[in-house]
C-alpha cells in the first residue's frame, strides 16, 4: 500500500494531535490557557513553515492540518506541564513517527527509532 499525503494528514495530523490537543485544552482553567497562549507567543517559530496566529486557546477546535503540524512541533514544550504520563508518552512516540513521516532522508538512527515504535512492548 502506498501512503498518500492525505493519509498522513488524516491519520497523524488530524488524528492523534487533534485528539490530545482537544483533550488537554478542555481540561484547562482560564489561567492555564493564558499561560499556554503566552508560551505560544514567546516560542521561536522562525524555523517553522507554519506560523501560529491568533488566540490558539480559543480557536484550537477549528484548526486545519497546517495548524496541527505547527502544534506537533511545539506541543511537548508548550503543553508539557499540563500533560499526564500517558499523554506525554503518546506525544513522544508521535514525535518520532512525525519525524519519520516528514524526513527528507533516512538514516540508521531513524531506522532504529522506527523499530522501537513498531515493536514497542
Amino acid at each position: 500500500m502506498v501512503c498518500l499525503p492525505i493519509e498522513v494528514l488524516h491519520t497523524l495530523l488530524l488524528g492523534i494531535c487533534k485528539y490530545i490537543l482537544k483533550q488537554v485544552m478542555a481540561g484547562l482553567s482560564a489561567h492555564q490557557k493564558a499561560e499556554i497562549l503566552a508560551g505560544v507567543k514567546s516560542f521561536d517559530t522562525s524555523g517553522f513553515q507554519t506560523k501560529m496566529y491568533g488566540n490558539v486557546c480559543q480557536h484550537y477546535k477549528s484548526f486545519v492540518g497546517r495548524d496541527f503540524k505547527g502544534w506537533s512541533q511545539m506541543a511537548l514544550f508548550i503543553l508539557g506541564p499540563y500533560l499526564n504520563v500517558g499523554q506525554t508518552q503518546v506525544l513522544l512516540t508521535y514525535s518520532k513517527v512525525f519525524q519519520i513521516v516528514y524526513c527528507k532522508f533516512f538514516s540508521v538512527q531513524l531506522s532504529e527509532d522506527w523499530k522501537a515504535i513498531c515493536y514497542w512492548n
